[in-house]
This record gives structure tokens, C-alpha cells and sequence, in this order.
């Protein structure tokens, strides 16, 4: 079981960055890329104290400003998408009764996306400059500093760029009405994950309630006990078709 001892315990047993010769007073993504084959060790060996919440992606201002994600950036931008998709829908031949349908397609869409993405890009295995970059960017931070909160969430240009490619895809095989109507469930989804991510790492209200206290305790886990389960944020589904649902965190049991 995952609880505030055991997580205490697993960043006693972290390292340091200075260990890997990190300066934590500079730009991290280059310094980390320049790890090549030590980097995924850095990445499941070392947990930044909370006190050092948010640190430097890159010494550059402009850079650095696009890397960063408040929560509520979610809300504020993807809303209005979501009314958007909901109206040309409705008004592209999709009917208000059966929209509860294409809701669901759609959520069920982006839990897909998200375990995927998650399980095979987010936890990729990298040795190189270029990859190391790039996977630090997307994932690896968060492992090394999953309190930062404005890098918890998605940042808005990835994220649109994201729904780009979604809505492109989509549109090949479907008419105008039914991929709005389709995306209209997946920011829905969307939004459930990135704001719900927060607030695991964020807030302890999901204590009190069931389902949201077993998906703080099913992500935690992934972080403090095995990396290599529990991949899903919003929902456990895809964790127990794909065979990667670590039942520990349920039972109470802790791997060593």
C-alpha cells in the first residue's frame, strides 16, 4: 500500500542529482540529455525533495515560459473548445439522444491514447542525446519531480498540437458531425485526466471518496513502488486488458 511512510521511505532511498553531476541551478533538460546511457538510472533513482518543487527546463526565459502548465490552463482553453465540438455536432446532423453515445466512444478513446502513450512513449527506454532530450521533456521530470505544479498538466501548444492530430485522423474515416461529436468525449476525457492528475499529486480530498481514492492510490503506486504497472491516470480499464495492473497497491502488499 502506498501511504505517506512509504513514500518517505522511497525518497530516503532516492539519490541525489549532484550524484550524476547535475546543477540544479541550470537548465536541467541539456544537462540530463548529456547523461546518454545513465540517463533512465537518473530518472528511477533520484526524487527531488518537495522544497524544490520548480526547477529550470532551460536557462532560456522564452523557452522556459512554453514549458509550463497551470492547471487551471486546462479549463480556460479547453472548455470553449468543448462547447465548439458539442455545437457543430449538434448542428452537423448528430442528434442530442444519441450524443451520450459518441461522449462515451470518445472518453473511452482517450483513455486508449492515454495508456498508450503513457506505457510506450512516456516510459520508453532512451540512451542517447537527442532521446533523452526529448523523453525528459515529455515524462522524465515528472518521475524525478512529481510535485512541480505547473508541470503536471500538459502545456497548451502540445496538447492542441495532440487534438490537431487526433482530429485529422479521425476525419479520414468519419463525416464532419460525427468527429465532433466523437471529440467532444475526448477533451471531456481529456480534461478528467490532466486536471485529475493534479489533484493526485495536489490534494488530499480524494481521500474521502472511493473510486478517486483508489486512482490516487493506483498512480502513486506507479511512482513509489513500480514503474512499469499501473499506467493508467483516469482509469484503471486499460491496466487490466493489457496485463499491466500491479493489484499491490489494492491488497496492501509493497514490492521490494
Amino acid at each position: 500500500m502506498v501511504d505517506e511512510e512509504s513514500i518517505k521511505k522511497a525518497q530516503k532511498e532516492c539519490k541525489s542529482p549532484t550524484d550524476y553531476g547535475i546543477d540544479l541551478r541550470k537548465g536541467l533538460v541539456w544537462q540530463v540529455a548529456l547523461l546518454d546511457e545513465k540517463y533512465y538510472d537518473f530518472i528511477e533513482t533520484t526524487y527531488l525533495v518537495p522544497e524544490l518543487i520548480t526547477l529550470k527546463y532551460f536557462d532560456s526565459n522564452f523557452l522556459e515560459f512554453f514549458s509550463k502548465g497551470p492547471w487551471y490552463f486546462v479549463p480556460i482553453v479547453w472548455i470553449p473548445v468543448l462547447i465548439f465540438f458539442l455545437y457543430n455536432a449538434l448542428s452537423n446532423g448528430i442528434y442530442l439522444i444519441s450524443m451520450p453515445v459518441y461522449i462515451v466512444i470518445g472518453m473511452l478513446q482517450w483513455m486508449l491514447v492515454e495508456y498508450m502513450l503513457h506505457k510506450y512513449v512516456f516510459h520508453m527506454r532512451t540512451n542517447s542525446f537527442y532521446w533523452n532530450y526529448v523523453h525528459f521533456m515529455l515524462h522524465g521530470y515528472h518521475h524525478i519531480c512529481p510535485l512541480d505544479p505547473l508541470r503536471l498538466t500538459f502545456p497548451p501548444v502540445p496538447a492542441i498540437s495532440m487534438a490537431f492530430f487526433v482530429y485529422s485522423v479521425l476525419s479520414m474515416v468519419f463525416s464532419f458531425g460525427t468527429v465532433m461529436a466523437i471529440l467532444s468525449g475526448t477533451v471531456m476525457g481529456y480534461m478528467m485526466y490532466d486536471c485529475g492528475h493534479y489533484i493526485m499529486h495536489h490534494s488530499a480530498a480524494l481521500n474521502w471518496f472511493g473510486y478517486f481514492k483508489s486512482m490516487k492510490r493506483h498512480h502513486l503506486y506507479h511512482h513509489y513502488k513500480n514503474e512499469q504497472s499501473n499506467f493508467g491516470i483516469s482509469s484503471m480499464l486499460f491496466d487490466v486488458v493489457f496485463d499491466s495492473f500491479d493489484t499491490d497497491f489494492l491488497t496492501g502488499k509493497n514490492r521490494e
